[in-house]
């Protein structure tokens, strides 16, 4: 960025501030097969006999239960409850580079965060990553009216931090659901974790957004 063209910069924060690793996932997997045969009300080893053969097919646990006959709304709640348990903070790791990258973004830009998680979760998602969530001027977190997907959490930033939305940039994990909707918007986006055709910036990683975002050219 050859000028600074954004005000303030945005995150996701599951699989954006930290990677899901294969430990994670495979336990998350777990998880969505237990809660999945308990709504399915299935054997619990025969849905994930079948989850897991349709996971390798298909990379994702939410097209996965779609393919086991649960609608798509309920195959996110079920993978964002999973991931909202307790027990995946325990696999966080403290990212020095992180917490130092996230402390040069403050300096010159807002920040704010838009997550599933609970804020008492998130709380210590963010602890256990070594960033303080003071740093972010908003958060937006589970259990509230506002969403990415109809652009609301967005409106809401927005309206808090009296920042357009063209001033903004977005940093998450999934197409649809981080990146389409803030695109839609005129919101500037990047993607990790992923790739997507519609976002501003394909990274390789997080840590990519200092060249990006602090380099002056």
């Amino acid at each position: 960025m050859s000028e600074k063209e954004v005000d303030v910069v945005g995150f996701d924060l599951d699989n954006t501030l930290y990677t899901l690793t294969e430990e994670m996932q495979s336990w998350i997997r777990q998880r969505v097969c237990v809660v999945t045969s308990e709504r399915l009300r299935r054997d619990s080893g025969e849905v994930q006999r079948e989850f897991e053969e349709r996971y390798k097919e298909l990379q994702s646990a939410r097209r996965s239960l779609m393919a086991l006959g649960l609608p798509e709304d309920e195959s996110i709640d079920i993978v964002q409850r999973c991931l909202e348990e307790e027990e995946i903070v325990g696999f966080i790791k403290r990212d020095e580079q992180l917490a130092a990258l996230i402390g040069k973004l403050r300096k010159e830009y807002g920040l704010f965060l838009i997550t599933g998680s609970n804020e008492k979760l998130t709380g210590e998602k963010l602890r256990r990553l070594g960033v303080e969530k003071e740093v972010f001027s908003v958060m937006v977190c589970a259990n509230t009216q506002y969403r990415r997907e109809d652009g609301s959490a967005f409106h809401y930033v927005s309206a808090a931090l009296q920042v357009p939305h063209q001033r903004m940039l977005f940093v998450g994990d999934r197409e649809a659901v981080d990146i389409l909707p803030a695109a839609r918007l005129g919101i500037k986006t990047a993607i990790v974790n992923g790739r997507s055709a519609h976002a501003t910036y394909n990274l390789s990683t997080l840590y990519d957004l200092e060249g990006i975002l602090l380099a002056r050219r």
